[in-house]
């Protein structure tokens, strides 16, 4: 039987003395989500949230939950996203190990690959694998494993002790703009410094390349677009919604 469970067991909180964490709920109240370890599908998979019994804050699997300021009555909450997390929450009722997300990231970075490209990738290859748990998962879903993974890999190469904390209960939209705030370095992601490549960096072109009617002019047109050497490089941008797909070639009389 398979239980999704904080890494902690006691409370961490530097303002609060150490004691044994608490079952946040009680035993008949203890939610059933599915789980994707590797590729296979576990369903009715107990998830268990700790909570200190004197600060308040709450321990899951991949994050914790903690009071802003102790001080003051505010009851306004920071989420503190663990980089050692060994499972992640993609869904409502979905949960899945870092290998699942990080098969996600690689995906995107070594295929340029969409999430709606990998979705149906995943339930062609292993949501329709075994008749009595499958299940498909959604471009959501898939959206939301790729942002969990990408905050805590960046944040992870920046210090790994450091974990990020950003507002608590943020729609996954919001996730990214905060992160980039607390993560980035002069406008940089730390990780990406000093790095340059003829796939991702190119010099500046004023127009876009015109597509000729046939190969002669196009290799005149390609000849004539001589760069600059005193132009700016253009680094890569990262679009989500990038299909890709095998070429298609269209005969006609």
């Amino acid at each position: 039987m398979l239980v999704i469970c904080p890494r902690s067991t006691t409370c961490e909180d530097m303002n609060c003395e150490p004691r044994s964490l608490t079952q946040g709920t009680k035993p008949r109240d203890i939610p059933k989500v599915t789980l994707i370890k590797g590729t296979t599908i576990h369903k009715n998979v107990s998830l268990l949230t700790g909570q200190c019994p004197k600060c308040s804050t709450l321990y899951s699997a991949d994050h914790e939950r903690v009071l802003k300021n102790t001080n003051t009555r505010s009851k306004e909450y920071t989420s503190v996203y663990l980089n050692s997390a060994l499972y992640l929450k993609i869904g409502q009722n979905l949960w899945a190990d870092r290998g699942f997300s990080n098969a996600v990231l690689n995906a995107m970075y070594s295929f340029h690959a969409s999430s709606s490209a990998y979705v149906e990738f995943w339930n062609n290859s292993f949501g329709n694998a075994d008749r009595k748990n499958r299940y498909q998962i959604t471009r959501r879903q898939v959206w939301q494993s790729f942002v969990q993974e990408s905050v805590r890999t960046i944040a992870t190469s920046i210090d790994p002790n450091n974990n990020l904390e950003l507002d608590d209960k943020l729609n996954i939209s919001e996730v990214p703009g905060q992160a980039f705030h607390y993560l980035g370095q002069g406008g940089r992601i730390h990780s990406a410094s000093g790095h340059t490549c003829t796939e991702c960096t190119h010099k500046y072109k004023k127009t876009a390349d015109v597509m000729p009617q046939n190969n002669e002019s196009q290799n005149t047109a390609l000849n004539s677009q001589e760069m600059d050497s005193n132009t700016a490089a253009v680094t890569m941008v990262v679009v989500d919604g990038i299909v890709m797909g095998p070429t298609v070639s269209i005969f006609s009389k």
